[in-house]
């Protein structure tokens, strides 16, 4: 079972339906959602998946489950949601990778302008370096980074708070972003996310 869905989080559907049966999730790197199936014997599986991971999951399966002793499920999943739902206890990165010349540089999270996607995930840099990072979509990144410092402006980039230097809106409703660390820039904000870009950069 995937985590991220296109239409909301999988983990409502157990707040709906009874779960009598062990599942295996599938997510993109994240510490706290990692901390939290350990934490609640549920097994996972981080994307790209991995075939011997694959394997091992499905051998722990069948070790601990096929016994006919399968456990409250219902219950793990439901401390799993609650654990999950309590922002104090998540955990964002603070520090990404990216590759710099010929290495690796680990850069702390207000170094990071933004992220953008034109056919490879880039990291650009407060002194507007450009970046090649490992991540795969921009959908991984917004599951890690802290929703109060980060904003995904649109399905392409995801912007840092201290790097908004002003926007406007216009008549369609759209925000245009310019960012400081490129005077030449503008990031649009889609019409049904202008409202939360702006309560976002008024917290």
């Amino acid at each position: 079972m995937d985590i991220q869905l296109s239409d909301g989080i999988s983990f409502d559907i157990f707040s709906q339906v009874k779960m009598d049966k062990p599942v295996i999730f599938t997510t993109a790197y994240n510490d706290y959602a990692i901390r939290a199936f350990k934490v609640n014997s549920v097994d996972y599986l981080l994307k790209p998946i991995d075939k011997e991971y694959l394997q091992a999951a499905l051998e722990k399966f069948k070790k601990h489950y096929q016994s006919g002793v399968v456990g409250d499920v219902t219950g793990q999943l439901k401390d799993l949601m609650q654990t999950l739902a309590n922002p104090s206890e998540k955990k964002y990165k603070e520090r990404f990778l990216a590759h710099y010349k010929s290495g690796i540089v680990p850069l702390p999270e207000n170094k990071v302008a933004y992220f953008f996607k034109d056919t490879i995930i880039y990291l650009v840099t407060v002194d507007n370096e450009k970046l090649v990072t490992d991540y795969s979509t921009i959908d991984e990144i917004e599951e890690v980074v802290n929703p109060k410092k980060f904003f995904r402006s649109n399905r392409q980039s995801i912007i840092q708070i201290d790097q908004v230097e002003t926007y406007k809106k216009h008549d369609t409703g759209k925000i245009e972003v310019h960012l400081k660390c490129d005077k030449t820039l503008h990031i649009d904000v889609s019409r049904e996310k202008a409202n939360d870009f702006v309560n976002w950069l008024d917290q």
